[in-house]
């Protein structure tokens, strides 16, 4: 019999798995997981060979969930089995399995500074701020010259809205002066409407400038982007160009050149024709909309909003882990059925270090309306009840479970078309 090669990606490892031959090679495995004649660097690096595939991981989960809890039990102590069999709990959704085996090790002599990174980025996602204040104060204690810590810290302080104190904290202990950009693309235009006495603008001390985009929810058509700098004399040099061609010296910035006019009238014009309660009232609603469809989505068995909170009139959302394990679908093929019905939810991947997950996005603008929003959502619920019937999985399934790039059909600022998992 051919012994197993978890590289080979050709026909023959389907073959095995077709004849049902894995499951005795992972009972052999296990075998040899609990000798002690093969070096645990082998076992480890078998183990994580078997799981390289995400079809393979999900036909035989229970087997190799067995192999990775006879590793654990068997090296307790080691910090690569720890990352082997935390990964391993996140995989199968157990975050907070996997968050208690990291904190664990943190008591290790002498201390691992990837644990305690590792804690402080799970509890950060999980958006639970005394406690990353918590792990980032042991952390400092024992590496005080660590930047990444205090950035950590800052953080924290960002989560209680003290950003002027984070970064105060931060250049103090460093000697630097990193002044703030806020790229406000999305909620540059609802902050000040919406929540005017949240302090994220030039009223901080470091926030020396802001960029936002006019035709997201400055209601302007598209091509409009603003960037503003609070003094003349934080804007650089090299950013400004003077002509006199046209009779007088002429200074001015610009990141498109010749470019027409139309969209700086038309934000003139709304901010005339609006007023500030105008665009507060326009904002509230599209808020309140996508508040509603947030709340839907949250409703739905396949998935799970990546945010409990709703910021600003947009959100994301993916499939949960534990229905993807057996899900025929993906978002890539939501997407498509929505587009039939002349709706662009774009699905992608989320960036480097994340790109496992496959988020869907929702934005509500002027003019989306709440029985826009029933329309959308039973269009999804359609879909899904579509999708369940399905005998075999579509071709972005198959796609996923091999980790090959796919591509949504629908336009996002992501170029991301990483093979996903989720």
């Amino acid at each position: 019999m051919q012994y197993y090669n978890p590289d080979n990606n050709s026909s023959r490892r389907w073959a095995w798995l077709a004849a049902g031959l894995y499951g005795a090679l992972l009972a052999a495995t296990r075998r040899i997981f609990l000798s002690d004649k093969v070096p645990l660097e082998t076992k480890i690096r078998r183990f994580e060979q078997f799981t390289a595939d995400t079809r393979f991981y999900r036909e035989y989960y229970f087997q190799l969930n067995d192999l990775a809890t006879t590793l654990a039990i068997r090296y307790p102590d080691d910090p690569g089995v720890t990352e082997l069999y935390a990964s391993h709990l996140i995989a199968s959704g157990e975050l907070e399995q996997a968050l208690a085996l990291y904190k664990l090790r943190l008591a290790d002599r002498p201390p691992a500074e990837k644990f305690f990174r590792t804690v402080i980025d799970i509890e950060s996602y999980l958006q639970r701020p005394d406690s990353v204040d918590k792990y980032v104060h042991a952390a400092l204690a024992l590496f005080p010259d660590r930047v990444d810590f205090h950035m950590s810290k800052g953080h924290v302080m960002s989560y209680s809205k003290q950003y002027d104190k984070a970064l105060d904290a931060y250049n103090a202990k460093t000697g630097y002066e990193i002044p703030i950009h806020v790229d406000a693309a999305s909620g540059g235009f609802i902050l000040p409407f919406l929540n005017p006495d949240t302090k994220w603008d030039f009223r901080l001390k470091w926030v020396l400038s802001i960029s936002t985009s006019g035709h997201k929810f400055g209601l302007v058509y598209p091509g409009l982007g603003w960037v503003v700098w609070k003094d003349k004399k934080y804007l650089p040099d090299a950013m400004s160009f003077s002509v006199n061609y046209l009779g007088a010296n002429i200074t001015q910035v610009g990141l498109n050149f010749s470019r027409p006019a139309a969209q700086i009238l038309g934000q003139y014009y709304q901010f005339i024709r609006l007023g500030f309660e105008g665009y507060k009232a326009i904002q509230y609603n599209s808020m309140e909309i996508t508040k509603y469809i947030h709340s839907e989505i949250a409703k739905m068995a396949p998935f799970v909003n990546y945010s409990d909170d709703v910021v600003n009139p947009l959100f994301i959302w993916y499939m949960k882990p534990e229905y993807a394990k057996n899900a025929k679908w993906t978002l890539y093929d939501l997407q498509a059925k929505l587009q039939q019905s002349g709706w662009m939810v774009p699905a992608y991947t989320l960036p480097e270090n994340i790109q496992n997950y496959v988020v869907m996005r929702v934005v509500v603008r002027q003019g989306f309306s709440r029985d826009m929003a029933d329309m959308l959502l039973n269009d999804i619920k359609n879909a899904i009840c579509e999708f369940e019937k399905l005998e075999y999985p579509t071709p972005t399934r198959i796609a996923q479970d091999k980790n090959i790039a796919v591509k949504g059909t629908v336009f996002t600022h992501n170029a991301h078309s990483n093979a996903a998992k989720k």
